[in-house]
């Protein structure tokens, strides 16, 4: 931040704009980061955060079936969200008892009513690295790969452009410490969502005088 921008902070004088610019350069910076378009990035307080905004997205779908498989062993920030989700309105929990998720061990699991995988790109225990390009080739374009991250980005290279949604949290890796986390949520899958945790600055002219509730946002919103 530069001495102008601080002073101007500091005195409150166009405080949200300087704020809201800042946001959008990080935002790019994310996005160059994970090909994906600006919009389809967001930020999150951690990698659970972000998973308990897919989890609220998620939903059943009209005909209240869905299912997301979750490899029994995963870390909790990639359990619990599924957990919560499922009694209030996200998807049923399925697990996979296995020790490592392969496209061989999904597809034995792989029934019509599963709507979601997800799964950490590292796993934290035995460092094994997933193959998400062959994991989101057998889900299709009608199934949503969710990924956790933060094992691995910014450490070792991932097929990033597999991942529907994928969540991490800036302390490791991407060394922005505590409080920080990226949230994607690629166009491709937007019509399998609901808006979910979206707040008040996810929706067109959030402080604009006319009463709420507004037209949401194209993309994600801006606070998970």
């Amino acid at each position: 931040m530069t001495l102008v921008e601080a002073t101007r902070l500091s005195t409150g004088e166009q405080a949200v704009d300087v704020l809201a610019a800042r946001a959008e350069e990080v935002r790019a910076s994310a996005a160059l980061f994970l090909r994906a378009a600006p919009h389809e990035v967001t930020f999150a307080t951690s990698t659970s955060h972000a998973l308990f905004a897919a989890a609220a997205a998620l939903g059943r779908g009209a005909t209240d079936e869905g299912v997301v498989l979750v490899r029994r062993g995963e870390f909790p920030s990639n359990v619990y969200p599924w957990l919560r989700f499922q009694d209030r309105g996200g998807p049923r929990v399925r697990w996979i008892d296995a020790p490592r998720v392969t496209p061989e061990v999904v597809a034995a699991h792989l029934t019509p009513d599963v709507r979601a995988l997800t799964v950490s790109a590292v796993d934290a225990l035995t460092g094994h690295r997933a193959p998400l390009g062959a994991l989101k080739e057998l889900l299709g374009p009608d199934r949503v790969l969710v990924v956790d991250a933060i094992q691995g980005l910014g450490a070792v290279p991932l097929e990033v452009e597999a991942a529907d949604v994928l969540a991490s949290g800036g302390q490791k890796w991407l060394r922005a410490g505590w409080g920080a986390a990226l949230l994607m949520v690629r166009d491709r899958v937007a019509r399998h969502l609901s808006p979910g945790l979206g707040g008040w600055s996810g929706v067109h002219d959030p402080l604009a005088s006319e009463s709420h509730p507004r037209e949401p946002l194209r993309g994600l919103p801006r606070t998970p």
